[in-house]
């Protein structure tokens, strides 16, 4: 039997100091009280996120799912994602983690896939990414099961995954643009399949 982690998150360095310099007001990075993450992501002053080293280092990770008899982890971006920042903020952050992820598919192949990410609230750049993304390798899309207010539409938690390539499960989608990416990403990975 084949093991499949299909719910284990990632961040980068890069990421991560991004986050620092341009999350705020939202979201700040400082001391965390857990161990044995030093810095914690707070969100509007309350403890958000607790990164720990496994987060950012494959290594640690593939030891880990060795450990835990784990075949293969498909690993994603976790809350706040790059749902934050102006447009070029958020497209950056999810750059570079579809970049990083790319990567570890690539150096490892039989035990790490992706779901991408993509800046939900700005459309044209999310089709872009969404279109460069499944074309350096992921699998999917990660999508947050959070409120995202927009000047043109409400999202209420757009979920789906990819098994033998269909999509199997949609959650509520609100708004015309909303509807075009979702479109769009059945377009991108049917094409794949």
């Amino acid at each position: 039997m084949i093991v499949i982690d299909v719910h284990t998150h990632m961040y980068s360095h890069a990421w991560f100091d991004l986050i620092k310099a341009k999350g705020k007001p939202r979201y700040v990075v400082k001391p965390s009280k857990d161990y044995p993450a030093p810095l914690g992501i707070y969100a509007d002053g309350a403890p958000f996120a607790t990164p720990q080293p496994g987060h950012f280092d494959y290594e640690l990770r593939l030891k880990a799912m060795n450990e835990a008899k784990v075949d293969l982890a498909i690993v994603s971006l976790t809350a706040p994602n790059c749902f934050w920042g102006g447009p070029k903020t958020s497209l950056k952050a999810a750059q570079i983690m579809n970049d990083d992820m790319a990567k570890a598919q690539t150096t490892w192949p039989d035990r790490i896939r992706w779901f991408c990410s993509i800046p939900w609230e700005h459309e044209e750049l999310a089709l872009g990414e969404l279109e460069r993304a499944t074309a350096a390798g992921a699998i999917d899309l990660s999508a947050i099961a959070q409120v995202v207010t927009t000047r043109h539409a409400l999202v209420v938690g757009l979920a789906f995954a990819l098994v033998n390539g269909h999509i199997v499960e949609v959650e509520a989608l609100r708004g015309r643009r909303l509807r075009r990416l979702a479109g769009a990403t059945q377009a991108a990975l049917g094409e794949r399949a």
